[in-house]
């Protein structure tokens, strides 16, 4: 899905793509590392410790990533609708 998410370009966005892309990377990342920890004998070793909590900082990474990039949109469509309404009240006012 990475090679194919960076040869059509899904997005028309480029911050959508690399996001795309990031998510895509830390999915691979995490099943890599459920597939070191199955492969662990002995459950309570400290390299299961550090597996399972590097699986937890994985997860914790990409939901920030991505709501860090879906506030940041959120902020920027916010700011063109304020200008938008600003436009349309400056345009109006020049109308009368």
């Amino acid at each position: 899905m990475l090679a194919f998410s960076g040869h059509e370009h899904w997005w028309k966005d480029v911050e959508m793509q690399n996001l795309a892309v990031a998510n895509e990377v830390f999915f691979y990342t995490l099943l890599v590392l459920v597939l070191a920890a199955s492969c662990t004998t002995n459950n309570e070793s400290s390299e299961s410790m550090i597996l399972g909590w590097t699986m937890i900082g994985v997860v914790t990474l990409a939901i920030f990533v991505n709501l860090t990039v879906m506030m940041a949109n959120a902020w920027n469509h916010s700011k063109l609708l304020y200008a938008r309404y600003q436009n349309k009240q400056s345009h109006l006012a020049k109308k009368k």
